[in-house]
């Protein structure tokens, strides 16, 4: 994944290790949200509009179709331990 690009994760398990990686947008989605202050998780209800208005979006999710977004089978890019990697 491009140093420039977001990142989106459907696990809460994922940020720590990506914040090592040096890359500076990563985001964690939920179905809720996160609390105040938390501006790093994102909710599912919000997840198309940041996709539809930023370009270099990855999604990393255990279970893409359970997420609200538009996308093909040809987005995914790798498969990892279960982990789907889509490129929007």
């Amino acid at each position: 994944i491009p140093k420039g690009d977001t990142i989106i994760l459907d696990d809460p398990d994922f940020p720590a290790f990506l914040y090592y990686s040096k890359h500076e947008k990563i985001f964690v989605a939920s179905k809720e949200g996160g609390k105040k202050g938390e501006w790093w998780i994102i909710a599912y209800r919000d997840l198309s509009e940041i996709v539809n208005k930023n370009q270099g979006i990855w999604v990393i999710s255990k279970n893409i179709d359970a997420l609200p977004l538009d996308y093909k089978k040809t987005d995914v890019v790798d498969i990892l331990n279960g982990y789907r990697f889509l490129r929007l």
